[in-house]
């Protein structure tokens, strides 16, 4: 059940803007069903990240938009439970929640993304599994996990390496690279998603 991981050429990202590349994996995932031309949907993004970080516009779910009315329950699965920090738009430290209850109440926490780099310069996205609840059969930049109550950076960062890599290939040299804060929502298959995340984006080399 693990997600597949495909190549992408670093062309996609700016010379030491490696920040850049969630914009680039915005881009991809919105070839799916797209209606925009790819330059709109490019400004449109850079337009949002330089303000308040929601990105709905540039990304309108085909599914129709969040209603907080349609949530539902918690899911069964038991990550759905993991509590988070959560904070405010500028990054201050609340309070806690569990993850169903950020995910779906629009509530900013956490989220750290390692990129495989591969010798050559190329860049790795993830085609995220058809049965996850969020975002499911979509592309994701690197590996990512959800930070989670009181977790070291570090520490997710490492474990994301760990979870969704394996022993299928090593990352090693994990540097960070940049911050980024990106909201988002929409009515998806099994969800009603009203994400909100303060992403911190490292970067590592990945041996094949």
């Amino acid at each position: 059940h693990r997600s597949r991981m495909y190549g992408v050429f670093a062309s996609c990202v700016p010379p030491r803007l490696l920040r850049w590349s969630l914009l680039c994996t915005l881009l991809l995932l919105a070839e799916y069903g797209a209606t925009m031309t790819w330059l709109v949907r490019e400004q449109c993004y850079r337009h949002a990240l330089e303000g308040d970080g929601n990105v709905t516009a540039c990304l309108p779910s085909q599914l129709g938009p969040y209603d907080a009315s349609k949530v539902g329950e918690l899911p069964a699965h038991p990550s759905w439970s993991d509590p988070l920090d959560i904070y405010d738009a500028l990054g201050q430290l609340l309070g806690s929640s569990s993850a169903w209850q950020a995910q779906a109440s629009c509530l900013w926490h956490r989220t750290v993304y390692a990129v495989p780099v591969l010798p050559d310069g190329r860049i790795l996205f993830q085609l995220r599994a058809s049965w996850k609840w969020r975002m499911g059969g979509l592309l994701d930049l690197g590996l990512s996990e959800t930070v989670e109550l009181g977790e070291p950076i570090e520490s997710a960062v490492t474990r994301a390496v760990s979870e969704e890599l394996g022993s299928n290939a090593s990352l090693t040299d994990l540097q960070e690279c940049c911050k980024l804060s990106v909201s988002w929502t929409g009515a998806l298959a099994k969800m009603h998603l009203c994400q909100s995340d303060h992403n911190i984006i490292y970067r590592g080399m990945a041996d094949r």
